[in-house]
């Protein structure tokens, strides 16, 4: 249909009548569509009906483990694809249940392997961001895990390592395990924190660097050079 340029899609490419620049304005479009498409670069993916549907009375986990490491795109895109499934999912589980059609459940969503996720290309931190902005006005618990800090820091554009970096400030609570001690000042402190301490003074524990903030960032068993 993008080929043939109807006039809907000719109005709305504004090509004012040149084929050229129609097909300037759609060419990223088509190239989109055709990855989608069987045979492309994700048709096999994302082409077909789906065989295992997601069931919203039970636990879930999308295994994407078969995919190469060296295929980031398609590892991100299955992971921002089984996201937006899950949330997706959830949301008609919540409209079933505000309807009295089914009963209320509460969800707990765990995005692992962020980072590969983030770093696919520009805007796809807007999408996760949505995501979790989204998931407050439907009652789900979240869970983000990546592998460093600098994984957030690393992104190419500014405006996606500022909202990356958002995702911390906006978690209720922040664990950090086996960080190298070059992160640990870029370590979260979330705000009003006010505890007392919950472990004593000692060289193999790593602390932040707020005297207001107790949480305690690594292990006390073993430090990170021996690991």
């Amino acid at each position: 249909m993008v080929r043939q340029a109807p006039p809907e899609l000719r109005e709305a490419a504004l090509d004012r009548g040149r084929d050229e620049k129609y097909r300037q304005v759609t060419e990223e479009l088509e190239a989109s569509l055709v990855a989608l498409c069987p045979g492309g670069r994700f048709g096999d993916v994302f082409a077909r009906q789906t065989t295992n549907p997601m069931r919203r009375d039970r636990a879930v986990g999308y295994d994407v483990s078969a995919i190469p490491q060296s295929d980031g795109d398609l590892r991100a895109v299955a992971l921002l694809a089984s996201w937006t499934s899950g949330f997706a999912t959830v949301n008609i589980a919540q409209t079933l249940a505000d309807h009295n059609l089914e009963p209320r459940r509460h969800y707990f969503v765990i995005l692992d392997e962020l980072h590969q996720a983030l770093k696919a290309g520009p805007g796809l931190v807007d999408r996760v961001d949505y995501l979790t902005r989204l998931n407050r006005s439907v009652g789900v618990g979240m869970a983000m895990i990546t592998h460093t800090m600098k994984d957030l820091r690393s992104l190419p554009v500014e405006e996606d390592r500022q909202k990356a970096m958002g995702f911390i400030e906006r978690s209720g609570f922040v664990v950090c395990g086996g960080l190298p001690m070059s992160e640990m000042p870029e370590a979260p402190v979330p705000p009003r924190a006010n505890l007392s301490a919950i472990a004593p003074p000692n060289p193999r524990t790593f602390r932040t660097l707020d005297p207001t903030m107790t949480l305690v960032y690594g292990l006390q068993t073993d430090t990170v050079e021996d690991r």
